[in-house]
């Protein structure tokens, strides 16, 4: 009571911006219709209205709202996968860093790659450190597949954990075993 469609329109559009309006109106006037544009009405249908027009325009909003659905929920899976494979998608592009594979990107492009990876690297100056694993075998009683593996995982786990403790310190696999 006491607010008008405009109005509603207003606080629907600020507090429940997911919600779909259609306004039903008698005013035929440009300035009413333009703010109602401005509040993301969907619909604005001058009166008298048929049941059939009326009909046509709830199911037009419904299409909407099931393509919205849709796209939403695709979006939340993709970012489900995202976030999911954050680690090994920055573990890849470190390898490109320090194997010089990305030497054409431009700094303000690798800067907004590895922010985008949640990578921070400050300083003017990098220390790297490679860790090779030889002869695993003579402490550990492995099979041939886990020789190869298991020993690089148990070090960089080690490694992983100790450097949790400095921010300054990123440590991450070779993805090709070359090292």
């Amino acid at each position: 009571p006491f607010v008008d469609g405009l109005e509603l329109s207003k606080h629907v559009f600020e507090y429940y911006p997911e919600t779909r309006v259609i306004i039903l109106s008698g005013y035929n006037e440009f300035e009413y219709a333009k703010m109602a544009v401005k509040y993301r009405v969907v619909e604005y249908v001058l009166k008298p209205v048929t049941v059939a027009e009326l009909k046509d325009i709830l199911m037009n909003v419904k299409e909407t709202l099931s393509k919205d659905k849709i796209k939403k929920e695709s979006l939340k899976k993709l970012t489900g996968a995202y976030t999911k494979n954050l680690p090994v998608l920055r573990t890849r592009y470190l390898n490109q860093i320090v194997k010089g594979i990305n030497k054409e990107q431009l700094e303000d492009e690798i800067q907004d790659k590895l922010n985008e990876l949640n990578i921070s690297i400050k300083g003017n100056y990098y220390k790297i450190a490679i860790v090779v694993v030889e002869n695993s075998d003579e402490f550990l009683k492995l099979t041939p597949q886990a020789k190869n593996d298991l020993p690089a995982f148990i070090i960089f786990n080690i490694l992983d954990e100790m450097a949790g403790m400095d921010e300054n310190v990123i440590v991450f696999q070779d993805i090709n075993n070359d090292t």
